[in-house]
């Protein structure tokens, strides 16, 4: 009786004790973070509370593989690599048991690439006294949106800034020199790569200058192109002629920095430029670039430019108009200045294409269909590139050949021994010689002369006798009708 209570009293210790004790489960934790840079030292603990188990074993796995990666409960890592990150467990064993507790939750090691920042200035890694420039340090990757930034100038240890952003308001050639920014996770010790060097060069306040394309001599009607030169870039440009603003609506290019400018009237005129740029940084709360300050340089040095004449063709005609249907003429354009001109001539208004390049156009027989009016100008290689246009000049075409006539100085019959003037009245342009006949109209036999009359100084009876007249001008000649005939009579009385 009294071993059976015994039994019974044993088995309900073994049922009350199995009943109250709960197969534990490990927690994880990994130092510094889940989250980290590829060399940095990464610490996985597996800590087991409960059981009544003082003394375990531990088996630490990663996923994809079933054999333990580690036996101790901390885990330790000393240079992470990417191969390292993925999900790991641990469980314990009871030593000298077959006791175990339950698998750990999973947990997750990211391992990343250190970032490295990149720094940027603004307005420009080159800048002048007083202007406000600002350096921003701009950390991209690595899993963290949190950072503490530390910026250091070449030659000190100790950090300037401890702010992503660092302004200097009022730049001074001191402040000129090399920076670098670094990152360190909020709350850790865990920092990135340093960022590359960045240079800031600080100058005296700039003064612009003004290039001039394509000379600063130029002609009336030219096109010039003016060209602000400032060290540096992102600057808006200021123009001003003779000392007064060129308005809005001048054709100021800001971007290119250019002003082009056609100049109609002769004289001597004045060119400015400054420069101007306006301080910014970008806000993040706002997520915009705010202006904060304009800086202004200098004017530059004037730029002088000087205005002349343009030169202006002339046309001639030759012979003098009005020509005669059969004539040569000739129409030469005439440009005052410069050499090696290339001509373009123009009929009505019209490109006269068989007369092009050439100073003069030649008509060897001159018809009606030549009629019209007529105007060249002129190119070149060098400045001025062209001339203006000369005036119209008309050339007219007679269909009528011209008849002169033929008179005398003497009315009535000449004494011998006195002088005697033929003349051979022509009502048509210049250009003449005269030609004269005695007895016969004889091309042969005749008579030239460069004017219009023909003097027999002491005539005699032999003098006597039928004349005519006839003009001719040009290469080769173009004759008028022959005059009337004329009759000298001679006497001794």
């Amino acid at each position: 009786m009294e071993f059976r209570s015994l039994s019974v009293i044993l088995l309900l210790t073994v049922l009350i004790h199995s009943g109250q004790t709960e197969r534990p489960k490990p927690a994880v934790s990994i130092q510094p973070d889940d989250q980290v840079f590829r060399g940095e030292t990464v610490t996985l603990t597996c800590d087991i509370q409960g059981g009544g188990v003082s003394n375990w074993q531990y088996s630490w796995f990663k996923a994809g593989s079933s054999t333990p990666v580690s036996n101790d409960q901390q885990y330790n890592i000393s240079s992470v690599t990417a191969s390292d990150g993925g999900t790991y467990t641990c469980r314990g064993t009871e030593t000298g048991t077959s006791r175990y507790s339950n698998t750990s939750d999973d947990v997750t090691l990211t391992v990343s690439e250190r970032p490295k920042p990149a720094v940027s200035i603004q307005p420009d890694d080159q800048v002048f006294r007083g202007e406000t420039v600002t350096l921003t340090c701009d950390i991209q990757g690595g899993g963290v949106s949190t950072w503490q930034y530390s910026w250091f100038k070449a030659g000190s240890s100790t950090a300037v800034s401890n702010k992503q952003q660092y302004s200097i308001s009022s730049v001074t050639a001191s402040d000129g020199g090399t920076y670098t920014c670094r990152g360190t996770v909020r709350g850790t010790s865990r920092y990135s790569h340093t960022s590359d060097a960045a240079t800031l060069t600080v100058s005296g306040k700039p003064k612009p200058t003004v290039r001039v394309d394509p000379q600063s001599s130029v002609y009336t009607g030219d096109t010039v192109t003016l060209t602000c030169e400032v060290e540096s870039t992102g600057w808006e440009f200021l123009w001003y002629k003779d000392s007064q603003p060129l308005q809005p609506q001048s054709p100021v290019d800001k971007e290119t920095n250019t002003v082009r400018v056609t100049v109609p009237d002769e004289g001597r005129t004045e060119f400015k430029c400054a420069a101007r740029r306006k301080n910014y940084y970008y806000d993040n709360s706002k997520k915009r670039y705010v202006y904060y300050n304009v800086y202004n340089t200098h004017r530059s040095a004037p730029a002088v430019i000087t205005v002349t004449a343009r030169p202006k063709a002339t046309v001639t005609i030759q012979p003098a108009d009005p020509v005669f249907i059969g004539e040569t003429v000739t129409l030469t354009c005439h440009i005052g200045s410069g050499r090696h001109w290339q001509y373009y001539w123009f009929k009505d208004s019209k490109p006269l294409s068989e007369a092009q390049w050439r100073k003069e156009y030649n008509i060897s027989k001159v018809a009606e269909s030549h009629r019209g009016v007529y105007s060249c100008n002129g190119t070149q290689s060098t400045e001025p590139r062209y001339s203006e246009t000369s005036d119209a000049v008309t050339l007219t075409v007679s269909a009528e050949k011209p008849k002169p006539e033929l008179t005398s100085s003497h009315k009535g019959a000449a004494l011998i021994g006195n002088p005697v003037v033929l003349y051979c009245k022509l009502d048509q342009s210049a250009g003449w010689r005269f030609y004269w006949s005695k007895h016969t109209q004889s091309p042969e036999n005749e008579t030239k002369t460069e004017t219009h009359s023909y003097t027999i100084s002491s005539v005699s009876v032999s003098d006597g006798g039928q004349y005519w007249c006839r003009a001719g001008r040009g290469t080769p000649v173009y004759y008028t009708h022959y005059s009337d005939a004329l009759w000298i009579n001679v006497t001794g009385e």
